[in-house]
């Protein structure tokens, strides 16, 4: 999603067509900086933020790219701002015979996307050729081991972790980049189900979001709990202070003519 930026001199106004936001959304929450998998001593975690207020995930998908000689030594987990938690990859290919054998799958990097949309496992993408001669052992789409539909409903705002560690010694390898992609819909009142908040803005209660309802928001921005200034209204995610995530709120509703 765009960040609101503020430009000096540039009227406030201007910034509503960056912050504006539609009942269905998808944000892509990445990170390049990378990093080494620490052999069989511990996780490398990678935060990611969501910042948006008043949304529900209605879906997730895990872009992964990264080195390792042994792809069935790894986990991959995505942990929720929540705490929940999805496997997407445990030690793949780890089978009681044949080959790769009881150590996982023994090849080499992945590059692929995680999505219960896909029709293949890890598990099964991982056979004696791809071993022999695929690299990276694992592209395209693949199943995660654990449905990602666990984070459906959630409220989505704060610090996701993708983590991924190395559970048997013996090889290390490089995260290069991962993507969390989650799609979500406007929840008004936070209640785990999708609802327009196409009115929360409509101040004036005329049916309409306008000018005059950013003449009050206006008045209240930048104001905490126990300012004159201060309008409840105004603060959409009720934590005492109209700020810029409150802005992200208004200006997703600016020029809303359908209030009932």
């Amino acid at each position: 999603m765009k960040p609101i930026t503020r430009t000096a001199g540039a009227p406030i106004i201007a910034l509503l067509l960056l912050a504006g936001s539609s009942a269905g959304e998808t944000n892509s929450l990445c990170s390049t900086a990378g990093g080494s998998i620490p052999d069989a001593t511990g996780p490398i975690d990678v935060p990611l933020a969501f910042d948006t207020a008043q949304r529900v995930v209605t879906g997730v998908r895990v872009e992964l790219e990264l080195q390792h000689p042994w792809v069935g030594d790894l986990v991959v987990e995505v942990i929720a701002p929540t705490g929940q938690t999805a496997h997407v990859l445990d030690r793949p290919g780890t089978v009681s015979s044949g080959f790769p054998g009881p150590w996982g799958c023994g090849g080499d990097d992945i590059n692929a996307t995680f999505t219960d949309g896909a029709t293949q496992t890890a598990d099964d993408a991982c056979t004696i050729s791809s071993n022999g001669t695929g690299t990276p052992v694992y592209t395209g789409d693949l199943l995660p081991l654990q449905s990602l539909s666990v984070f459906n409903g959630l409220n989505p705002e704060g610090v996701w972790t993708v983590r991924v560690s190395d559970q048997q010694a013996g090889d290390a390898g490089t995260l290069t980049s991962v993507c969390l992609v989650i799609d979500v819909e406007e929840d008004c009142d936070l209640d785990g189900v999708p609802s327009t908040c196409a009115c929360a803005a409509d101040f004036d209660g005329n049916g309409e979001v306008n000018l005059g309802d950013f003449g009050v928001f206006g008045a209240a921005f930048g104001s905490t709990a126990g300012d004159a200034n201060y309008n409840p209204d105004a603060d959409f995610d009720g934590n005492g202070e109209v700020n810029l995530g409150d802005f992200g709120v208004f200006g997703g509703q600016f020029g809303r003519s359908d209030c009932l």
